[in-house]
């Protein structure tokens, strides 16, 4: 997998450039890293990277580099990697960089230098698929996409450490998008951010907003849209493809995994594809016919594996130290799966459908009828819509007309902002919306005037997906997940909500889109499996040393968990069942994530940004 550290630093610095010029000569001592670029205050370093898919490209003369992979804005599947020429690389850096979030896109980190005195832009791909984060030592910003391995470099006396306000906001969030980590003097760059630095100093610029594009007018017919939705769906999947030679897809034979079948047809894809399909333990989640249907469809090949087959206890108490707990542990042992399957069959990438239900809009609210009268009025079209967004939400037409005018009165309220903290935590604890922001996206504060379906889809849309294994790195396939594209969310903040869900159906556009290449049994499908139950079943195995761990750990010295609750959930008794396995899980990845810190070091209180 990628992973790329760079060090920025002002030159005429000396103690700084004494320590940068140790700092690099230990990474360069680290088995498989490579210097990208380097210039007067800069050092850029790679390692796990494919010339063919995830490289770097240099941008100009004085030590610009673009990390990871990119493409232009052009229809079909174009040459790849991209080649910058001369007068390209002029442009972007007469521009900051700022051509690359309209005339190219990709899974990138872009370091740029402006002038001669040190200064630098470095700024992150509006998909935010490559990481990025920084940390301030000795005046040399260390910039990474995998924490440890700044921490590698760095004596333990001087590594970051938990901040209590941090790991209470992951649990009340789900996973941090803003700036703000769960470590002290760690902090997280944001898709489409420019960040310059000027000497020690960090000034920040958002490039892309996609505020923006959920707001525009739209105008198309819903033929149209399905169209151009089917194209931006294919065009995009096949740049991808074409990075990779031999590519396993995760096909659970859904509507979005078999989306992806359909783009890479054996047909249409000179890459060779293994299909893949995680069977659960739970026999009513138990998809594997559907995924039959789809992998014959794309005539590619399917494999089927038993989705308990890697997962561990130990290894969901194994983390690695990221700069915030990981928010999703069920999927450890799909990963180890995944790199066996890659391994044998060769491939350099894993493909799969992550965010297609909030991409395509499988969000099942009554927000559509909402977001119609907010931007269109009361009009012919309102009634079907109304009647198409009591279908989806499971709500009576009545109902669905409350909701709406609320919605026109409360314009401005967030209508994603209710707490949806887990009854695991202590009450008092809890942190308020206040306190949550610099943790939160902008975008989740600002007042854009979006309806409310619109709104709740780019919230969702921010959050960010774990690009590395939660339990550490091992030699592995690139993750590619292309629904994510950025050309394809941006379309699909276009579509306005109910065009997206037409007829009162999940991700009913996106179906109408591949209506010729979906079998009609997965098209028609409105349920879907999951793999959550073999996690739900290691926690059933240990649910005694899940009590220890909860109970005697560092969240309950913390006073952040409610004991009497936590005691009851991890009992297994009757009256504990309805205490989802996912907060139970969620605790246990945030107590596993303290202990991979405490070594000897304690939580911190928060810190305040710097400047």
């Amino acid at each position: 997998m990628l992973r790329f550290l760079a060090f920025v630093w002002h030159p005429a610095a000396v103690d700084s450039a004494t320590e940068a010029r140790r700092l690099v000569r230990a990474l360069q001592a680290r088995p498989g890293w490579q210097r990208a670029a380097s210039a007067p205050g800069l050092e850029v370093h790679v390692c796990g990277h494919r010339p063919a898919s995830s490289g770097w490209h240099l941008v100009g003369e004085r030590g610009g580099v673009i990390v990871g992979t990119l493409f232009r804005r052009t229809s079909g599947v174009a040459a790849v990697p991209v080649q910058l020429g001369r007068e390209e690389a002029q442009h972007l850096l007469a521009q900051r960089g700022s051509p690359l979030v309209t005339q190219y896109w990709g899974r990138y980190v872009a370091f740029l230098p402006q002038g001669l005195d040190g200064d630098f832009d470095v700024l992150r791909d509006p998909g935010g698929s490559l990481p990025c984060y920084r940390l301030l030592h000795d005046g040399i910003w260390l910039l990474c996409s995998w924490l440890e391995d700044a921490l590698m470099l760095l004596p333990p006396t001087r590594h970051p450490r938990p901040e209590r306000d941090g790991v209470l906001a992951c649990l009340q969030l789900g996973a941090p998008t803003g700036p703000r980590t769960a470590l002290s003097d760690v902090w997280h760059m944001l898709p489409g951010e420019r960040l310059s630095i000027r000497h020690d100093r960090v000034f920040s610029e958002d490039l892309w907003c996609p505020a923006e594009h959920a707001a525009a007018p739209w105008s198309m017919d819903d033929d149209e849209a399905a169209r151009l939705l089917a194209s931006t769906v294919r065009d995009c999947t096949r740049q991808w493809a074409a990075c990779h030679e031999r590519i396993v897809l995760r096909l659970s034979g859904g509507v979005d995994s078999s989306i992806l079948a359909t783009c890479l047809h054996a047909a249409d894809t000179p890459a060779q594809v293994l299909c893949l399909n995680h069977r659960s333990t739970d026999p009513a989640a138990d998809e594997r016919s559907y995924a039959r249907l789809a992998a014959d469809a794309a005539s590619r090949p399917l494999r089927e594996v038993a989705a308990d087959a890697g997962v561990r206890w130990e290894e969901l108490l194994a983390l690695a130290r990221t700069p915030a707990p990981p928010s999703h542990l069920d999927a450890l042992g799909l990963g180890t799966l995944d790199a066996a399957t890659a391994e044998a069959f060769g491939a350099s990438a894993i493909f799969s459908g992550v965010g297609g239900d909030l991409l395509f809009f499988e969000l099942h609210r009554a927000w559509p009828a909402a977001d119609y009268l907010l931007t269109r009025g009361i009009d012919r079209g309102f009634l079907p819509a109304v009647i198409d967004a009591a279908r989806l939400g499971g709500l009576s037409v009545w109902e669905v007309l409350r909701l709406s005018a609320r919605a026109c009165r409360e314009r401005h309220e967030d209508p994603a902002a209710v707490d949806a903290a887990s009854p695991l935590l202590a009450a008092a604890a809890r942190l308020d919306r206040q306190d949550l922001m610099p943790y939160q996206h902008p975008a989740f504060h600002q007042r854009d005037g979006l309806p409310p379906g619109k709104r709740v889809q780019l919230q969702q849309l921010l959050y960010p997906v774990a690009c590395y294994p939660a339990n550490g790195l091992q030699p592995g396939p690139e993750p590619v997940r292309p629904l994510l594209s950025q050309p394809l969310v941006e379309l699909a903040l276009a579509i306005p909500t109910y065009v997206l869900t037409r007829g009162g159906q999940g991700r009913a556009l996106a179906r109408r889109a591949f209506a010729d290449a979906l079998p009609p049994a997965i098209a028609a499908r409105s349920t879907k499996g999951t793999t959550g139950q073999a996690v739900a079943d290691v926690l059933a195995r240990h649910r005694s040393a899940l009590r220890s761990l909860l109970l005697d750990g560092e969240l309950a010295r913390l006073k952040l968990i409610d004991r009497s609750r936590v005691d009851l959930a991890a009992s297994g008794r009757a009256t504990a069942r309805e205490t989802p396995a996912a907060d139970l899980l969620a605790l246990v990845a945030a107590e596993a994530w303290l202990r991979s810190w405490s070594n000897g070091s304690t939580v911190e209180p928060a810190t305040p940004s710097p400047a």
